[in-house]
């Protein structure tokens, strides 16, 4: 490239470069150019961010017989004291040709009922989209957060779901030659293969886990309220007996106990044994958790403190998690977002009248939004009651005396968040 072309380039682009800025001081100058955002609605949570180690009524289910086990339900599954847990068989085949045919009963009785609801209730192919919609974004997230036992079940609703569909539609009438099929494979396969030989029954009553991961007994359940920072430190895994083959977990209190810094302790200590806190295991669980504090373990106001959450929601997922990343969440503010940029300081007034009924005007500089009313800006005062990293939470009804005029940011008001020389009552183009 030529120095002259070049030079050509270097003026004609420092040249658009003057005009752009030209042409917006004229537009700042002459039509007052801002930019505003609704107040709107929102709700949030405050957290506090731990690990939580889980404690349990743990009892193991041992079984010193020989042969194949095949479980009689799912992790997470109730039973009561001497309930059969699982069925013990000569050979492994035998094993497998059971849980076989329990899936092909489960798809018999899913297709049944199916189609009894069909003939006596009416479901809009809209609702069953809507539902298959929801269930594949539901099974999806599960499968990528690796919640499997729950994608299980999302895979079955939405099964459950497409064949509703395909009845609305008249793609099919019944599914009677596809039960008279599974129910021949179902006949097929209990003539090739031998019944169980022995049970395994549960020792006491609460809900089955296969899974055993050595800290059932790493924490006495029954001094939980009594754990220290020290105690919490030292908790290891203990080997699990060879003859183990599942647990049951008893009560319907578990616990959920967490480290907390000494800054944190203090602010759950308001919630110390009051309903309304809430427990989130992001990698094990979608839903909340209703949870209680039941008691806080601190040496003193400096020192970390161990926190001890009684819980008795339950679900397959939650079943067998152990040491999880938890969200504790301790209040909740609802309110006017509104963006930090748009807080300004300004005067506002107050007018009232004294014992002799004289008028009093009062003025005092506040923190506040500009809010656009036509063509005018008005000042108004906001209460904060929650802060974001770029955005705060107003309340719209304040409690009387927490405003100085009692005047303050209302919904869906035009906040002016970019402006220059802004001021109360300014009038824009």
């Amino acid at each position: 490239m030529d120095k002259l072309l070049f030079k050509r380039i270097l003026i004609g682009a420092l040249t658009a470069l003057i005009l752009i800025y030209v042409i917006y001081l004229f537009l700042s100058a002459n039509f007052n150019v801002i930019q505003t955002e609704n107040a709107t609605q929102m709700t949030v949570t405050d957290k506090i961010y731990s690990e939580g180690f889980i404690v349990r009524n743990e009892e193991y289910i041992t079984n010193d017989s020989k042969g194949y086990i095949a479980y009689e339900l799912g992790d997470g599954g109730d039973i009561e004291a001497d309930g059969i847990v699982a069925k013990i068989y000569n050979s492994s085949a035998d094993a497998i040709a059971r849980q076989e045919i329990e899936s092909l009963e489960k798809q018999i009785n899913n297709l049944t009922v199916l189609t009894r609801s069909y003939y006596s209730e009416s479901t809009g192919l809209d609702v069953v989209d809507n539902q298959l919609n929801n269930q594949i974004i539901s099974f999806l997230g599960n499968i990528n957060k690796c919640r499997f036992t729950t994608a299980e079940n999302d895979l079955s609703n939405l099964l459950s779901s497409i064949n509703k569909r395909h009845l609305i539609t008249g793609q099919v009438t019944d599914f009677s030659a596809k039960i008279s099929e599974l129910e021949a494979e179902k006949q097929r396969i209990e003539n090739s293969s031998s019944e169980s030989i022995g049970l395994i029954k549960s020792p006491t009553a609460g809900y089955f886990v296969s899974v055993n991961d050595g800290f059932e007994k790493s924490v006495d359940y029954s001094k939980i309220t009594e754990l220290s920072v020290e105690d919490y430190d030292n908790i290891k895994p203990i080997k699990v007996p060879e003859n183990v083959i599942g647990k049951i977990v008893g009560n319907l209190n578990w616990y959920v106990v967490c480290k907390i810094p000494a800054k944190n302790a203090l602010n759950l200590s308001f919630f110390e044994n009051e309903d309304g806190v809430t427990l989130e295991m992001p990698f094990s669980s979608t839903d909340s958790i209703p949870t209680k504090i039941v008691k806080i373990n601190q040496k003193d106001s400096e020192s970390d403190a161990i926190v001890i959450f009684e819980c008795n929601y339950m679900n397959s997922d939650l079943a067998d998690a152990r040491k999880e990343s938890v969200e504790i969440g301790i209040q909740e503010f609802s309110g006017l977002r509104i963006s930090k940029q748009a807080l300004h300081d300004d005067f506002v007034t107050k007018y009232s009248e004294d014992e002799d009924g004289n008028s009093k005007e009062e003025t005092k500089k506040v923190q506040g939004v500009y809010v656009l009313h036509g063509s005018e800006i008005q000042f108004k005062e906001v209460s904060i009651i929650y802060s974001g990293s770029d955005y705060v939470i107003c309340n719209p009804n304040p409690d009387d005396g927490v405003l100085f005029n009692g005047e303050t940011v209302q919904l869906y008001d035009k906040v002016v968040t970019q402006g220059d020389k802004l001021y109360d009552g300014k009038i824009v183009n």
